[in-house]
């Protein structure tokens, strides 16, 4: 599980850099739906100590938003073995109910293929 997750991260990496790239030349803009989890832990005046939980976002949404000239799609990263959870599911199959394209990408390859599509490319080139 834990060598799943380091490829996830890797591979979020390497997408986040190439949105950036193509951000920077003018070609789409980009956001990072940061739906998460976020554990804290705290100090209470007497010192005793005290956790807390906060949700983010909504379960199920997709990872990015990505913004070309007269397109938005959305975009959702797994690795070769990664599932996607009965939320992600739902989320995209309303999501093309309502005509929005939704892209599971398990690769930088499936993701330069999936920009190709809209005629956007780092070299300009097909992949």
């Amino acid at each position: 599980m834990r060598r799943h997750r380091t490829d996830e991260k890797n591979l979020a990496v390497a997408v986040e850099q190439t949105f950036q790239l193509l951000e920077n030349q003018g070609k789409l803009l980009w956001i990072r739906n940061d739906s998460c989890v976020e554990h804290r832990q705290y100090t209470r005046k007497d010192g005793s100590m005290s956790a807390y939980r906060r949700a983010y976002g909504r379960k199920g949404s997709p990872d990015y938003v990505v913004v070309m000239p007269k397109q938005t799609i959305f975009v959702e990263l797994k690795t070769a073995v990664g599932r996607s959870s009965p939320e992600q599911i739902e989320w995209q199959y309303k999501t093309h109910r309502l005509g929005i394209e939704y892209y599971l990408v398990r690769s930088t390859d499936e993701l330069d293929k999936t920009l190709w599509r809209f005629g956007i490319s780092l070299t300009g080139r097909q992949p």
